[in-house]
């Protein structure tokens, strides 16, 4: 099974997002598979509420087409933060789990 993909069905909501935001990028299913790391296969099961995936993607989709890394929060910046006061932090900011999740996709 491919990165961030479950078996259960998507919503039609999170789906219809996914088909649009590839196409307002203007990417084919294949630009997208290839830059998410997955088969087209994937994409296609995503956008036909085949397999189920990580909502997130749609936001860290548009930051990877930019080719841009997200960055950590300003205070997660500051801070300088150790691993447990990072993990602490990073379950209520969005920003940090962004990165995170960012991470997890390119070293997969």
């Amino acid at each position: 099974m491919s990165k961030g993909t479950t078996r259960k069905t998507t919503k039609s909501g999170e789906a219809l997002q996914l088909k649009k935001l590839r196409e307002s990028l203007s990417l084919s299913q294949q630009a997208l598979s290839n830059l998410l790391g997955v088969s087209l296969q994937t994409i296609w099961r995503w956008e036909n509420q085949e397999f189920e995936f990580n909502p997130k993607l749609l936001n860290l989709i548009p930051i990877l087409h930019s080719e841009k890394v997200p960055d950590w929060c300003e205070s997660t910046k500051k801070s300088r933060a150790d691993v447990t006061t990072l993990l602490s932090h990073v379950k209520g900011c969005e920003q940090c789990q962004m990165v995170l999740f960012y991470l997890d996709l390119k070293t997969k």
